[in-house]
């Protein structure tokens, strides 16, 4: 029983080590993350006019908009051995821990406030 534990253990081990997502994966991933949330129209008061001008001109450019507020987010990358850690600034909500493993990034509460 224990060496299939350590067997399981080994196995967990190397596939988290081989499928936590890249520098760029993250990027991606955040790049991704920031489309929905135009498209959403996340964190913009309806009643504000000048929002929805700029919501709207970044739905027409969706592209452009990503890319100027993902310059605006500062982001760190750690490569541990068996996950990363994301640290994201953003501005005007503080600055957010992540893990990657697996293939996934888990961030509390990350864009959704």
């Amino acid at each position: 029983m224990m060496r299939f534990m350590l067997v399981v253990l080994a196995l967990t081990l190397a596939g988290a080590f081989v499928t936590k997502p890249s520098g760029a994966d993250v990027d991606r991933m955040l790049r991704e993350r920031i489309a929905a949330e135009i498209d959403r129209g996340a964190g913009l008061d309806p009643n504000d006019p000048a929002a929805q001008i700029a919501l709207g001109l970044c739905r027409v450019n969706q592209a452009a908009c990503v890319d100027l507020l993902r310059q605006v987010l500062r982001v760190d990358y750690e490569d541990e051995l068996f996950y990363a850690r994301i640290e994201a600034d953003l501005p005007g909500r503080g600055k957010r821990t992540c893990i990657g493993a697996f293939t996934r990034v888990v961030c509390p509460g990350f864009l959704n406030d």
